[in-house]
């Protein structure tokens, strides 16, 4: 073999440098063909000559030559299906929008943002929500445990799937020197929040206004810089609310007065009181470009005492004056524990809140269940277990008439952390746990859900 190949070798040699030889004219050039012919054929039948000796390297030869084809042609096949299956992907993703309350309620008359969802020592995920409208660029908090971290982590969340965030929800225009979640999160904060609704002052109902109340004001657009003179937001609730954070918070103590800094203005409503939501937002809203059609512009509010152990809190049900859809949120209450229920009785105030549901035009509600079934009431505080809110919901069932609550979504907030050996899969999560008992015992067809925060 090794003499065969050297003999081919030398040939091919020899038809080079003839080749070479041959360009200087054309008798030389003749004679290049035709060594480069005589080459050739000599390497033919050396070849012939070795696969005819070696059938079986010769059939190898072939099938290895056919299988590097065949999987050459499979790769390819294989790129090109990726690269058709990530084409379907990333448009799929672009049409259905990332997992963010806007996209998916374009069309309902409130969407929600959680900020925070928990109670207890969820210190940077307390008690608070936004609530807006469609294509509206402003919102307006209900309870403010947590401000900051949950905008960090909406703007986050509406930025994370390969579209910036004007893309999946235009009417947030921020300014171009704020390029990260935080720079934005600070322009969202000072910006877009128009107004807090505040249902009871306990602290991790109102930690993220407090501790955010140095960066919370209306911004120059062109920097990051407070306007002048200050433009206050509105801070609304009960008498027992506003009282409270005057005079224990923003007292220049425990914190400075932000309020008395023209940072924020206090607005009282009384219980059951009634009234239109854009003059509560005060000077916050003048100059804006609101459009006519703006949920601002078109929605009240009705504010309804409720009992908190030994507080009073409250409920807000936001009407559409054009729609008439509502949606109703509940600050804590429930069960108490250190007062006897005749100091103040919350099924009865809570009968009172169901009594002005519209229950057709419901589009939804957010109310806390705290603990698990097994907690006595003695341990309870003002708060709700699953069974607590399920007879509920039964009373706001009879008072419309109706069996059933089909499809009605219900989100619940401010659960408790279980700090104890789990005893059973479902309370190593008291989440996981409240949403099993709450679906054990749902026979009315509600829709519960318990949100993330952003």
């Amino acid at each position: 073999r090794k003499k065969m190949m050297a003999n081919s070798s030398s040939e091919i040699r020899g038809d080079f440098n003839m080749n070479n030889q041959g360009g200087g004219g054309g008798g030389g050039g003749g004679g290049g063909m035709a060594g480069g012919s005589e080459s050739a054929s000599i390497l033919g039948s050396n070849a012939n000559y070795y696969f005819k000796k070696r059938p079986t390297q010769h059939f190898i030869f072939r099938m290895k030559r056919r299988t590097k084809m065949a999987l050459g042609i499979t790769i390819a096949l294989i790129l090109v299906l990726a690269a058709i299956l990530l084409a379907f992907f990333l448009t799929a993703k672009r049409a259905l929008g990332p997992p963010t309350p806007f996209h998916m309620c374009q069309e309902s008359d409130y969407a929600v943002v959680p900020l925070g969802v928990y109670g207890g020592i969820y210190n940077d995920n307390l008690s608070s929500f936004l609530l807006t409208s469609k294509n509206s660029p402003y919102f307006i908090a209900m309870d403010a445990g947590n401000l900051y971290n949950g905008i960090v982590a909406f703007i986050t969340a509406m930025e994370s799937v390969l579209l910036n965030s004007n893309e999946y929800y235009s009417p947030i225009l921020f300014p171009s020197w704020a390029t990260n979640p935080t720079q934005k999160a600070g322009w969202f904060l000072r910006n877009s929040i128009s107004g807090y609704f505040i249902g009871h002052p306990h602290l991790d109902h109102l930690a993220g206004l407090l501790i955010d109340a140095p960066e919370d004001y209306f911004a120059n657009p062109e920097g990051p810089f407070p306007t002048y003179p200050a433009i206050p937001k509105s801070i609304i609730g009960l008498n027992t609310t506003i009282s409270a954070i005057q005079t224990d918070l923003f007292n220049n103590l425990v914190w400075a007065d932000f309020a008395q800094l023209g940072r924020y203005k206090y607005q009282i409503l009384d219980d059951g009181e009634e009234t239109e939501v854009l003059p509560l937002m005060g000077n916050f809203t003048q100059g804006l470009p609101l459009e006519e059609n703006d949920y601002l512009t078109n929605l009240k509010v009705k504010i309804f005492k409720t009992c908190h152990d030994n507080i009073y809190s409250s409920a807000f049900l936001f009407t559409n004056n054009i729609t008439s859809r509502q949606f109703l949120f509940f600050s804590d209450t429930g069960v108490p524990s250190s007062v006897p229920e005749s100091w103040c009785n919350w099924t009865s105030h809570l009968e009172t809140v169901w009594a002005s549901v519209d229950l057709v035009n419901l589009n939804g509600i957010i109310i806390e269940v705290s603990f698990p079934d097994e907690t006595p009431d003695n341990r309870m505080y003002g708060h709700l277990r699953p069974r607590d809110l399920i007879g509920q919901l039964h009373v706001l069932a009879s008072l419309n008439n109706v069996s059933s609550l089909s499809d009605l979504p219900v989100i619940i907030q401010h659960v408790k952390p279980n700090l104890n050996p789990a005893v059973d899969p479902y309370s190593a999560e008291a989440r996981d746990l409240i949403l099993h008992q709450l679906t054990e015992q749902n026979n009315l067809g509600v829709k519960f859900m318990l949100p993330k925060q952003g």
